[in-house]
């Protein structure tokens, strides 16, 4: 997803001509990740990203998720 995302990053940050940072946030099967997207303020300036596997395991390997 790293790859991926940085990727991503360079063409958005062309199409938008604004510098876009990818901060990589392993752990936890995606759970460190998505928690920091979800708890980061509403201002339009965070993107998540993320594999569809484990968004999609993680609510069955974790009682309690961030």
């Amino acid at each position: 997803m790293d790859l991926a995302g940085r990727l991503i990053a360079e063409g958005l940050s062309a199409r938008l001509e604004q510098s876009i940072v990818v901060e990589d946030r392993t752990g936890g099967c995606g759970t460190i990740g998505t928690a920091a997207v979800t708890n980061a303020a509403a201002d339009g300036y965070t993107l998540g990203a993320s594999a569809v596997n484990s968004l999609a395991i993680d609510q069955y390997l974790y009682r309690n998720l961030p």
